[in-house]
């Protein structure tokens, strides 16, 4: 199939919504503000070369030494259509390292150094 059908819709992360749908005393500022912190120290985690797992529910993303991977559950993997390859494993996911500037999973924050 076309994997552009496979996407589905996304919105901006609404701190407000999160706030009022979570919480009855935090506000926008707050939420966003535990966000970045988190964003942060994960950052800083993955920078440093530790070991670093977040369990996202459909998959865990890891990262070991610098190197970010991404593994989705056998769960996840058995709700979806079979691939349109002969293989059956799971859908690749593309290594990137967290050191790298241009990288689309690079947790630098502004003001840390390389």
């Amino acid at each position: 199939g076309n994997p552009t059908q496979e996407l589905t819709s996304c919105e901006d992360i609404n701190f407000a919504k999160i706030a009022i749908r979570f919480s009855s005393n935090l506000n926008k500022d707050m939420v966003f503000t535990g966000v970045r912190l988190m964003q942060a120290q994960i950052g800083k985690a993955m920078m440093s070369g530790g070991d670093v797992q977040l369990d996202f529910g459909v998959g865990t993303l890891l990262c070991r030494e610098k190197k970010i991977d991404f593994q989705f559950t056998p769960e996840w993997n058995k709700s979806r259509p079979a691939p349109s390859t002969s293989s059956s494993a799971a859908p690749a996911v593309s290594e990137a390292s967290c050191s790298d500037p241009g990288s689309p999973v690079n947790m630098r924050t502004a003001g840390s150094t390389p």
